[in-house]
């Protein structure tokens, strides 16, 4: 098989539209244009990183792609922070997680279940951890410096909060 790349490729996931600078492709043996799944685990991954990495509250739809790229159930999230799943289907019908301090911490905890098992051995300045918001910055750069994901570009802004 052949491969194809698509360049400057417009996604459309979680609630927005992301441009992913090299798309992956493989012509097939009939002619057509196939994805691989390896192809939407990593494009997916790469928007998680940036999800992760951004200031602006987590919305709802956020936290379903961040779930599925993260294979985690909603019972799992409701369990990590100590509330019943109940509690979700009520984030479900604002749209968004109901406090920034949440959104942070489920941000961060979605970004070690992605990337921590490689980058949990390196040091941290205490200046970088200060500020939640910056250090999952740092996280997200250090994951695409390192060539765990790459960059992808938001081109639609998220939901307003």
């Amino acid at each position: 098989m052949r491969r194809l790349i698509k360049k400057n490729y417009k996604y459309r996931v979680a609630g927005r539209t992301w441009l992913v600078p090299k798309l992956h492709l493989k012509k097939m043996p009939d002619g057509t244009v196939a994805i691989s799944q390896d192809e939407i685990d990593r494009i997916h991954k790469a928007i998680a990183n940036q999800i992760c990495g951004a200031s602006d509250v987590l919305s709802f739809v956020e936290l379903e792609f961040l779930c599925d790229v993260s294979e985690t159930p909603f019972y799992e999230v409701a369990k990590h922070i100590g509330m019943h799943k109940s509690a979700l289907s009520k984030w479900r019908k604002t749209g968004v997680v109901p406090n920034h301090i949440t959104s942070i911490f489920l941000k961060r905890w979605f970004w070690f279940k992605l990337f921590g098992h490689v980058l949990s051995d390196k040091t941290v300045k205490l200046k970088d951890i200060r500020d939640e918001i910056e250090f999952l910055n740092l996280a997200k750069s250090h994951a695409i410096g390192q060539r765990l994901t790459e960059s992808v570009t938001e081109l639609t802004p998220g939901i307003t909060h």
